[in-house]
């Protein structure tokens, strides 16, 4: 046997070896370093919160100082607001029929809403209009909502500024930018990330909406298709949802986007260049194989949707389909709460809920928290389920 053919057979096993050893679940490889340390999530408490004429709650925002809790309903078309504890405002309440009209929060229409996003002052509240294919403003000193991107009823992927003819097609998540001057937006069925960049020209009457991340657009063949990781602008989305800006503590860049890709089971970091995926196998849900609680590629999930942060740098999301809660730190994922009857384990929090979809963190300080999460499955005539949880340590 030639002995090029025996050095060449030779580094292909020693290759398959170190391969083999790399992928090892009990010391799997990181594909980032996380090193922020774990909270405490021992004894948490849980309190279930009931948002009135709310169905299928997609996503909630929160805020301590100033005191801000927003949630959106996609089945009721309508958004809430509460800027002091236990009193509520509420924009497009009227029979909750789905619509498009700008003005008063009394006579304000929407179709779907979706991702929220307070600005950086707390005195507007962005919102994604996945049904009308726009992005709204809400402005809560004077109770006025406007079109800020987008066409109404129109869709596309076109850029431009506001009053060209700049198109979305269902905008889903929403995330500030570190300076506040811009939206960072998942456009679930134009599979990819938009940004949305001088809010503060004109009361955003002068945005300017551009193509941040991925292939706008892109045709998708569920059964040859995949998240392609890559350079930022080559990158491939399946079915982006939500999206949560990291802060320095994570890996020391403010405008880094974390972003939920239920359609591939994945989440994916977005940096100023590329784009990688940080969790999850690419089409193999939770169900499928074993789930290790190592950060690394081997973690599967199924239809992650809210993703939050904490300001130390430890992040948690909600696995829909699973029904769970999860908490990544320390180079780590684990189970902090999950739905009743799925888990026999007495460290893991147990809640009744059916879809957790949006997350939002309050740090309290003195190493406490509050995570409140949204149930995605709660109808607004069910009188006894709850809209929204909040967990705290």
């Amino acid at each position: 046997m030639n002995g090029a053919y025996i050095v060449r057979g030779l580094i292909f096993l020693l290759a398959g070896i170190l391969v083999a050893c790399s992928f090892d679940t009990r010391n799997p490889p990181l594909r980032l370093n996380i090193a922020a340390e774990c909270p405490n999530t021992k004894n948490l408490s849980v309190t279930g919160v009931k948002a009135t004429n709310i169905s299928y709650p997609a996503d909630v925002v929160t805020n301590v100082d100033p005191f801000r809790l927003a949630i959106s309903g996609q089945g009721s078309n309508n958004v809430r607001v509460s800027m002091t504890e236990g009193v509520w405002i509420e924009a497009g309440s009227i029979e909750h029929s789905a619509g498009h009209v700008d003005g008063p929060s009394a006579t304000a229409r929407f179709d779907t809403p979706r991702g929220i996003a307070f600005s950086k002052n707390y005195e507007t509240l962005y919102i994604a209009d996945s049904g009308n294919h726009v992005i709204r403003q809400w402005n809560l000193l004077d109770d006025s909502i406007s079109t800020i991107a987008g066409q109404p009823g129109q869709f596309g992927l076109e850029d431009g500024a506001t009053g060209q003819p700049s198109l979305m097609h269902s905008p889903s998540g929403l995330t500030l930018s570190a300076d506040g001057n811009s939206l960072f937006i998942t456009e679930r069925s134009g599979r990819c990330i938009r940004r949305l960049s001088d809010l503060g020209t004109d009361n955003g009457t002068k945005a300017t909406l551009t193509t941040y991340a991925g292939i706008c657009g892109h045709s998708f063949d569920s059964n040859s298709g995949v998240a392609h990781d890559g350079k930022k602008l080559d990158a491939y989305f399946i079915e982006p949802r939500s999206l949560v800006r990291a802060p320095s503590t994570f890996l020391g860049h403010e405008d880094w986007l974390l972003v939920s890709d239920p359609g591939s089971n994945l989440l994916r970091l977005v940096t100023n260049q590329s784009v990688t995926t940080l969790l999850g196998e690419f089409g193999l849900p939770s169900t499928t194989g074993q789930k290790v609680t190592d950060l690394a590629a081997v973690i599967l999930m199924d239809a992650p949707t809210g993703i939050a942060f904490h300001p130390d740098g430890w992040f948690v999301y909600a696995d829909k389909n699973r029904q769970e809660l999860m908490l990544a730190c320390a180079n780590r994922v684990r189970r902090v709460a999950a739905a009743k009857g799925t888990s026999s384990s007495l460290t893991i929090t147990t809640i009744d809920w059916t879809a957790p979809a949006g997350v939002s963190i309050n740090d309290l300080g003195n190493e406490k928290f509050a995570i409140y999460v949204s149930d995605a499955d709660v109808r607004a005539d069910d009188k006894d389920a709850k809209s929204m949880y909040i967990i705290k340590n």
